[in-house]
């Protein structure tokens, strides 16, 4: 098999998304996968782009239930309470958000492919999930948030980074295959 970019270089590997031969100079290693550079390419957009949705949704989502539970707490006559009750909101808000997912990706794992799933929510009850969630995203949501900041950052460094790498890339192999019609990879 050969690779798709470059026909005259023998593929070493094969893209895990579409299946395409490509050679040492084409290949991308994430953790899971070896992508070629469009797969690789679209799979760092959505990356991007799923990591700038979490960091403008958990101020939305926090600031709308912190707001919710200080006006609560004034229409109630809280008093000093108010004082405990907005920060106390604003971290089981930030804690539930970043746990959630995972916490549902593992029940329904578990349960959901079944009849009973329901059932079992039911009789374990959503403020059960709610609270394992909060309890994870207690000690993951900091890392998570920090984490997608940091790719929302650099994510157009790394998009340009990686377009100049493919760019060269085809120029050398373009070179070379006029010099002496093929490629030698080190």
């Amino acid at each position: 098999m050969n690779c798709f970019a470059h026909p005259e270089t023998d593929a070493v590997a094969q893209c895990s998304r579409c299946r395409k031969g490509i050679c040492a100079a084409c290949t991308h290693s994430t953790d899971a996968a070896t992508l070629c550079f469009p797969c690789y390419e679209s799979l760092l957009r959505a990356e991007i782009a799923r990591a700038k949705r979490s960091t403008v949704g958990v101020w939305i989502f926090t600031g709308a239930i912190t707001l919710y539970a200080a006006i609560s707490s004034v229409a109630n006559q809280g008093g000093g309470t108010i004082i405990l009750v907005i920060p106390l909101a604003f971290a089981l808000s930030w804690c539930l958000f970043w746990g959630w997912m995972p916490v549902w990706k593992g029940f329904t794992r578990t349960v959901g492919g079944c009849i009973i799933g329901p059932a079992v929510l039911l009789l374990f009850g959503f403020v059960l999930l709610v609270g394992i969630a909060i309890l994870v995203g207690a000690g993951t949501g900091i890392q998570r948030y920090n984490d997608a900041r940091r790719l929302v950052a650099n994510g157009d460094l790394m998009l340009a980074a990686l377009t100049l790498r493919h760019r060269d890339v085809q120029r050398i192999s373009e070179n070379q295959v006029r010099t002496n019609g093929s490629i030698t990879w080190e």
